[in-house]
């Protein structure tokens, strides 16, 4: 009797052996899986997330550029744009220049900058819409200016307001 039970014993732990190997390549199998699908989620984002970047740089060019046009002179290149007319930005490689003429940047992205006239309350001269229905003056001494860029249906903007600090 004591024989019999010895046997079933041996046969119980050599069964259990292959169960461990088993469920320990599942467990290394799972966590490779895992770490893969993170890597390719993390590179996609990433790559995805380029030219979005390269949007908000030119964005930001754009801001410096129209600053550039606006310490050229006022009235030669501010006054002179038509308001709330898109125009794209053109280097002629010493000069920057606003223009009807629309060009893409490396083949993808479209830069717009849309000029507004900017109009201040009578009662303590803060900057308001051109619809609020109080007292209101047109400051032609300051325009709100809204750069954008598109890209594959995508778009990044920004909007800010520009002085004439020259008073020219």
């Amino acid at each position: 009797m004591q024989m019999r039970k010895t046997k079933l014993k041996n046969n119980y732990c050599r069964g259990m052996g292959l169960m461990e190997i088993i469920i320990g390549t599942t467990i290394i199998s799972l966590s490779l899986v895992g770490l893969i699908t993170s890597f390719n989620l993390f590179v996609s984002t990433g790559l995805s997330n380029t030219q979005k970047v390269q949007a908000v740089y030119i964005l930001e060019e754009s801001i410096e550029a129209f600053r550039y046009i606006r310490d050229d002179g006022w009235t030669a290149n501010i006054s002179t744009l038509s308001k709330n007319v898109s125009y794209n930005l053109a280097f002629d490689g010493s000069n920057w220049e606003a223009t009807t003429t629309s060009a893409l940047i490396d083949n993808v992205f479209d830069r717009t900058i849309t000029i507004v006239d900017v109009y201040r309350r009578d009662s303590d001269d803060d900057i308001i819409a051109s619809t609020s229905p109080d007292s209101k003056t047109l400051d032609p001494n300051t325009v709100q200016v809204t750069a954008s860029v598109s890209w594959d249906g995508d778009e990044v903007n920004a909007t800010t307001y520009f002085t004439n600090i020259f008073n020219d």
